[in-house]
This record gives C-alpha cells, structure tokens and sequence, in this order.
C-alpha cells in the first residue's frame, strides 16, 4: 500500500471504514509516518456527525497521511462537520481514482506547507465541496492527476498557499465559492 502503516488498515477486499457521532481515528505518534487510515484495495470511508457533546468526529494524522487509498477506486466522504486533517503529509490521497465528498461545514486540511489537502491519482477523480465546507492544503487544496470534475459550492472554501486546485488531464471545475490560491 502507498500509504505505508496505519492504525487502522484494510489488506485484503474492499474495506469500509465508519467513523460516525463523535468518533475520532487518532494516529498521534510523531515521527512514525503512521497514517490514521490506510485501505489497500480500494473502499470506502465514511467520516460523519458530532457526538451530543458537540465534538466533531475525526480521522487524524500527526505524521503520515490521515486516509490513504490504494489499490482500487476509493470512496471519501467527510460529513456534517466533521474534520479529516493531517500534520504530518497530505490529508486525503487516493492513489487509483475516486470520489471525495466534503459536505456540510466539514474540513480537510493538511497542514505542513508541502503538502496537498486532496490528492486523487491513479484515475479520475470527482471532488465535490459544498455547504460551507473547507478544503486547505499547506501547498495545494486539492489535485487531480488524470482529469476529472471539481466542484466547490456556495460558501465552501478550497485553498492553498500555491495552488487551489491543481489538475492535469482533461477536468471541469465548477466553483460559485472561494478558490484562494492559483488554479
């Protein structure tokens, strides 16, 4: 898998991965490169909600890549103020196409200032970032490597110090939000 070591790691199949109400995924060791999630052929994850407390659920990684998808189409959706956010890399990659759905004043940030918030390779990606949603990277809020569609809508935010969005291939970006960064 290209993501390396995870807390939590699917091997073998399509795994699905939920993260609801609350729940926090926390690969906190600095210095590991461990990434919080880690699916090796493909899948789905699904990060959603708030606990009754008000904590937002949330997939964490303080030194790799908080969800990392190889080896098959991947599935992202991050949900009803939710965070997905990495320290260490980049927050989200998906290293054989896919879909990303930000939605819902969530956030998926990537903080080092090398890194990309989303990162869809391998294939064509769909990103869609809607309902005051947030979308940072410390370099590029989000790539798209083999074209596809990018979608920010109304009151949502991608950003990034170089880049907002980056693409190579054929894509069709759709924006009636804030793009901060080049395109």
């Amino acid at each position: 898998n290209n993501g390396g070591p995870a807390l939590v790691q699917g091997n073998t199949g399509a795994a699905t991965v939920l993260n609801r109400d609350g729940g926090q995924i926390m690969a906190n060791g600095s210095g590991t490169g461990l990434n919080a999630v880690a699916l090796s052929s493909g899948g789905t994850v699904t990060n959603t909600g708030q606990a009754l407390n008000g904590a937002a659920s949330e997939i964490f990684s303080a030194d790799g890549t908080a969800v990392a998808i190889d080896g098959g189409a991947g599935v992202v959706t991050n949900s009803a103020g939710a965070r997905i956010q990495s320290n260490g890399s980049s927050a989200v990659m998906m290293f054989a196409g896919g879909t990303v759905t930000n939605d819902g004043a969530s956030q998926i940030i990537a903080n080092p200032a090398w890194t990309t918030g989303v990162a869809i390779t391998g294939g064509a990606g769909t990103m869609s970032n809607t309902n005051g949603a947030l979308i940072k990277g410390g370099d590029t809020g989000v790539f798209v490597s083999q074209g596809g569609t990018v979608i920010n809508g109304a009151n949502s935010t991608i950003e990034g110090a170089n880049q907002s969005v980056e693409s190579v291939g054929p894509t069709t970006l759709e924006n009636a939000g804030l793009l901060r960064g080049n395109v």
